[in-house]
């Protein structure tokens, strides 16, 4: 009766544990350096939707990417809709290589910082950073 017991305690041990759910998780931050005529109110991406948002220069924010990506995580289109002025929207969208248990950045910056004139609509640079 002890191997018995023995053998069931060694099975439901062994069994009852996985690393699968441990993996690391990605995540995607949207960084608004300096570009003050735009604000980031929306991202979407496979799987995701991030709305009512409020990127404005000088901020940012991450989004934990839980649930990974369908399809994989090379080339992922990433659309963000893009405040201008407070009057008028558009949609940028980029090809975003991710990897797995990393954060991956999207910057936005002013394409001319030291330009005293105001930043037209969709006057500035993404890049993204690994």
């Amino acid at each position: 009766m002890k191997k018995l017991l023995f053998l069931f305690a060694f099975i439901l041990f062994a069994c009852g544990s996985d690393d699968y759910g441990n993996a690391p998780m990605m995540s995607l931050t949207i960084e608004n350096k300096d570009a003050v005529a735009e604000s980031v109110i929306e991202v979407r991406l496979v799987g995701y939707e991030f709305l009512n948002l409020n990127i404005t220069s000088g901020s940012s924010r991450t989004f934990t990417l839980s649930g990974g990506i369908n399809g994989g995580i090379s080339n992922v289109n990433v659309d963000m809709r893009v405040l201008c002025d407070n009057t008028v929207s558009y949609t940028k969208s980029m090809s975003v290589n991710f990897t797995n248990g990393e954060n991956t950045t999207i910057r936005i910056t002013d394409k001319d910082p030291n330009d005293t004139t105001p930043m037209n609509c969709g006057g500035s640079n993404w890049n993204i950073i690994p």
